[in-house]
């Protein structure tokens, strides 16, 4: 495990060491645990722009099927005419 220092602000330092003191986690695995679901946050946050990126550069192409199309297909599921989704 590596070591990396940075200046806290003086408000989250005394709620660090409260929220330490009251869960009984060290300030440094509170310190992990947040900095780890704020990078997976983030990651998401960037995967949803790249699928919407994708997206948008597939109704641009006219690589979209519609939504009657779509519905129509809907309609079939547990029948027994039951069909096979609508391709591009």
């Amino acid at each position: 495990m590596s070591t990396t220092s940075f200046r806290l602000d003086d408000d989250l330092q005394e709620k660090l060491e409260i929220t330490a003191n009251r869960t009984k986690r060290s300030k440094g695995w509170i310190i992990n645990d947040a900095l780890r679901r704020y990078i997976e946050q983030e990651e998401l946050k960037q995967r949803i722009l790249e699928e919407t990126q994708d997206a948008l550069a597939d109704i641009e192409a006219s690589r979209v099927v519609s939504g009657e199309e779509v519905m129509k297909w809907l309609e079939t599921w547990g029948t027994a005419a039951e069909t096979k989704p609508p391709l591009l």
